[in-house]
């Protein structure tokens, strides 16, 4: 029996050697198979381990084939899991792809349909912001017998958080699975030597960190006259992590800046209790906005359900250029003037249904579609914030929500690439809110600086 046993685990790592042989990466036009990921000997050797016994006596029954898939079909996660994904063609991988959309990424995964994709994203639109979609983030999709029809589908942006979607009766129904994290201070400073991008680095700060500290820091100083070596830096992150591994990103809850030709210069973070708000942003300690320059947002809150770019369209079915973003929201919700502008056409059709045209001062346009109604005219002049009419679902459309489109010299841009802010200051409420907030922010850098 002990010879069985022994000789049972290769016999495993060979059957697995073989379906993952039959699994390998194949690259057709516009898809890829399977996952990019490898698992070698040593991580077969211990998948192999744990079953060596029971796999014995369906061996000598000669079931191990039957035995081999009872293993797969309970094996919910770890390594296991992940070696569903190469053996079965009820299992697929994919990820996020580098400068693709949401829709773009799932219909690379080989097996995944348009109608699939289209599926995935009208139950996962309403409770995840595809702006922070980031590439090379988990795709993980479970077929039924069939293996067309979606039983299963995750999105894990991170190891702590996993956007579900299963199948049901109705439909896809959405659940979120999170684990609980370790929030902590931690405090990035140095000085500036030649570029503030490499002390940020050399300070420690982490990529996608360093570019929002450069952003905060960019709207305050002027770096090309009045920056010099020498000159200070302080930033104040709540970082996160789980199990001892930090993980990416954090909030900038406070940054300064302070040299001698520079002056000094500070910026405190205010949180307005919702996700989606467009007011939760970095302030001066007066509570004004760092840019004053910048486009207004169309709507208070915002939540994008759908990317600029190429995309399965949801109601043709078909691959098409999205030239703006779709904005989630309620029938009736305001809807906003970017800027100063005049109305240049106010129009009802069968594709845009309502929908109002602004040409700005500098030759932009902003695009505003879908509306439910419309509260300006042709010719008439509108400041920023100014409302323009309601959300709505007018024209060809698979619910409420407001496309928003920039066109600039006759070619469209990204609106996710402009710079937008909810007001130049705060006021009313939301300003003592922030003067609450940025007290408690500065007890906690006296905190941290007394106790070193």
């Amino acid at each position: 029996m002990g010879l069985f046993v022994s000789v049972s685990k290769y016999i495993v790592l060979i059957i697995l050697l073989f379906f993952l042989s039959c699994s390998k990466e194949k690259e057709t036009k516009g898809r890829v198979e399977s996952s990019k990921h490898k698992i070698n000997k040593e991580e077969l050797l211990s998948l192999a381990k744990p079953f060596q016994v029971s796999l014995t006596a369906k061996i000598i029954n000669g079931d191990l084939f039957s035995e081999m898939g009872k293993l797969l079909d309970r094996v919910d996660n770890g390594i296991l899991y992940k070696l569903k994904f190469y053996i079965s063609p009820k299992y697929r991988k994919g990820e996020i792809l580098s400068g693709k959309g949401l829709s773009e990424s799932l219909v690379a995964i080989d097996g995944v349909s348009h109608n699939n994709a289209i599926d995935i994203i009208k139950n996962l639109r309403e409770h995840v912001d595809f702006r922070y979609l980031r590439a090379g983030e988990e795709l993980l999709i479970e077929f039924k017998d069939d293996c067309k029809s979606i039983k299963k589908f995750q999105y894990r942006p991170n190891i702590l958080i996993s956007h579900v979607l299963t199948n049901s009766d109705s439909g896809l129904v959405y659940s979120r699975n999170s684990l609980e994290s370790e929030k902590r201070l931690k405090v990035y400073k140095g000085e500036l030597e030649n570029t503030l991008d490499n002390s940020l680095i050399n300070a420690g700060l982490k990529s996608n960190l360093k570019q929002a500290v450069n952003g905060i820091m960019e709207c305050t100083v002027n770096f090309r006259y009045n920056a010099r070596n020498g000159d200070t830096f302080y930033v104040l992150v709540e970082e996160q992590s789980y199990d001892g591994l930090d993980l990416r990103g954090g909030k900038i809850l406070y940054a300064s800046y302070e040299g001698k030709k520079a002056g000094k210069h500070e910026a405190f973070r205010y949180d307005d209790n919702d996700e989606s708000s467009t007011y939760t942003a970095h302030y001066t300690k007066d509570g004004k906005a760092l840019i004053h320059s910048a486009l207004r947002y169309p709507l208070d809150k915002i939540h994008v359900t759908s990317n600029f770019g190429w995309r399965v369209h949801p109601v043709t079915k078909r691959r098409s250029f999205h030239n703006g973003v779709d904005y989630r929201g309620r029938i009736g919700t305001p809807i906003y003037a970017v800027a100063t502008g005049k109305v240049e056409a106010v129009k009802n059709n069968k594709l845009s249904g309502k929908h109002v045209i602004i040409k700005h001062p500098d030759g932009t346009r902003t695009y505003y579609l879908h509306m439910s109604s419309i509260s300006v005219r042709k010719g008439q002049g509108v400041s920023p914030r100014q409302v323009i009419g309601k959300v709505g679902k007018t024209g060809r459309v698979s619910g409420p929500h407001l496309h928003f489109g920039i066109k600039y010299k006759g070619k469209w841009v990204n609106p996710l690439n402009k710079r937008m802010i909810a007001t130049p200051k705060l006021k009313g409420k939301r300003l003592d809110k922030f003067k609450a907030q940025m007290k408690d922010i500065l007890k906690l850098k006296d905190r941290i600086e007394r106790e070193g």
